[in-house]
């Protein structure tokens, strides 16, 4: 029985260390230079993603579930985005109370400074973990989305 409360401890203490450790370095790897000059946060930046994978106007109604976000933060969110010149919004002609929104090319332009960023953050770090521990990242990262995905999936047949 002690040994099991040992083994719960020990679990919440990495799983804490695990998330904590994970958080800072997405932040990292996502903001290097980019939050300074650009003034984005992390929400916009997925924001921007997924209008990118999207490929045309999204009503901003199913965009505020596809992402979590209430109806307020997701005007908010846009508000942001559109006074930069980031996403385009128009109202739907069939139904005037919906709103379109629709990444612009200079929103595809501001990821793509993201992307070249994260890029060079982890060329960068993997340069200093070197080859052996680079391999060893690379393979937990695999086993991780692999265990991921299998939860998922177990949850999906729930």
């Amino acid at each position: 029985m002690k040994n099991k409360m040992i083994q719960n401890e020990i679990n919440h203490h990495d799983v804490d260390k695990i998330e904590a450790a994970l958080s800072l370095f997405i932040h990292q790897a996502q903001f290097q230079s980019v939050d300074e000059k650009r003034g984005l946060h992390m929400s916009q930046i997925y924001l921007l993603r997924t209008l990118a994978l999207n490929k045309g106007p999204i009503k901003a109604t199913r965009l505020a579930k596809t992402l979590g976000l209430t109806p307020g933060a997701i005007t908010y969110q846009t508000n942001g985005l559109y006074e930069k010149g980031y996403i385009s919004r128009k109202r739907d002609e069939e139904d005037g109370r919906l709103v379109l929104v629709e990444i612009t090319e200079k929103g595809y332009e501001v990821l793509h400074e993201i992307n070249k960023a994260q890029h060079r953050f982890f060329r960068q770090l993997l340069e200093r973990l070197g080859e052996e521990y680079t391999q060893q990242f690379v393979g937990m990262l695999e086993k991780m989305l692999d265990v991921g995905h299998d939860i998922l999936h177990e949850r999906s047949q729930l």
